[in-house]
């Protein structure tokens, strides 16, 4: 299965940003991982696979409403 850094950017470029993110969420860091992503949401917010991991973190954080909202949103679209 690939990896959320995979998933998100195809590119090379674009999946060494995302490196530091898959990171902080390996180590538990969500809250990090969240604040580095959010610049990348309002750059790219019709990103699902990005959405997907942003709701990944909410939801291990206990902040299941804002996940599945987040979720409904990527189906919604």
């Amino acid at each position: 299965m690939a990896s959320h850094t995979q998933r998100i950017f195809k590119r090379p470029a674009q999946q060494t940003q995302m490196q530091p993110i898959g990171d902080l969420m390996r180590t538990g860091q969500f809250r990090e991982a969240l604040t580095l992503m959010q610049p990348m949401v309002e750059a790219d917010p019709m990103n699902a696979a990005l959405l997907e991991t942003v709701s990944d973190c909410y939801w291990r954080l206990g902040l299941n409403d804002r996940a599945i909202s987040i979720l409904k949103a990527i189906v919604e679209t």
